[in-house]
């Protein structure tokens, strides 16, 4: 099958690497080898279904996560594909761009129309208030995010015209 509008992707541990087909509605699972081992998810808006699924992450244990802007969710599967939750809908994401997923399961989205990261815990509830505030003032459409081994947020966003951008870095 082929990738339609392939958007990101992620490598678990393993060595398997997770494609956000996009363009299909799902996410294409393929040994490190290059063999597609799974398709996960398909078009829709219940449960492990997609509209536009953007970024897969995936954890410690190997679970993945994906982020669908279309739904304002981050969906969870297990290691065999399986669906197994969502979170993220009552966050009211705008136009998120941006996904981390730490070793524990911890999740931040960069909610880039929403000025901020929501950070949610391994349990899915957002854990204390999004990151809305750099030491230079006010978080401008942050567009991704990534965590170190110690727990640190990474943040990025576009600062000025000709893509100048700066980094920030939050401790846990």
């Amino acid at each position: 099958s082929h990738l339609q509008a392939p958007r990101g992707l992620a490598v678990d541990s393993t060595g398997n690497v997770f494609v956000a087909d996009t363009g299909n509605s799902r996410v294409v699972k393929f040994d490190a080898s290059g063999r597609e081992m799974a398709v996960i998810g398909r078009k829709g808006s219940g449960p492990g279904e997609f509209e536009r699924p953007w970024l897969p992450g995936v954890d410690g244990k190997g679970q993945l996560y994906v982020l669908d802007p279309s739904n304002g969710r981050v969906s969870v599967f297990g290691s065999d594909g399986n669906y197994l939750r969502k979170f993220g809908e009552s966050a009211g994401f705008y136009s998120p761009a941006g996904l981390a997923v730490a070793k524990d399961g911890t999740v931040a989205v960069a909610d880039t129309g929403g000025n901020r990261v929501v950070v949610f815990g391994p349990d899915g509830q957002r854990r204390g208030e999004p990151i809305a505030s750099t030491p230079q003032g006010k978080l401008i459409q942050p567009t991704d995010a990534a965590f170190d081994a110690k727990g640190n947020i990474y943040v990025v966003q576009q600062t000025g015209p000709n893509g100048k951008g700066t980094l920030y870095r939050f401790d846990p």
